[in-house]
């Protein structure tokens, strides 16, 4: 059952808009040996909102391409714009790919992960 509220948002988008740590599954190849499919990771978004991504830190953001969510890498700031990459360049779509991510596009940054037992 889906509850949307009377101002046209679900209760899991508000939780998604104004909460204050997000957890993901990791369902692609791409950041692989930091990150393999199956594994969760903790999101905070306080600190972007008052600072900026640096270049080493690991984000989920929204693809300016598709709009599909990933987990990066910063590897080259430029204002608010920031290049990212995938650790497994064989198997990431990246920056390389859709160009420079907009700070508006970054959710925010991994700050633990929690590993599949293989």
């Amino acid at each position: 059952m889906k509850v949307v509220l009377h101002f046209g948002r679900t209760v899991k988008e508000l939780f998604f808009i104004f909460s204050p740590i997000l957890k993901f599954k990791v369902l692609e190849e791409s950041m692989i040996p930091l990150f393999y499919p199956g594994d969760f990771v903790l999101v905070e978004k306080i600190n972007y909102l008052v600072g900026n991504p640096k270049i080493g830190d690991l984000v989920v953001l929204r693809s300016p391409k598709d709009g599909k969510l990933l987990i990066k890498k910063i590897q080259k700031v430029h204002d608010r714009e920031f290049f990212v990459v995938g650790e497994n360049q064989k198997k990431s779509i990246d920056s390389r790919s859709f160009g420079l991510v907009d700070k508006k596009d970054i959710i925010g940054r991994v700050f633990y992960v929690s590993r599949t037992k293989n």
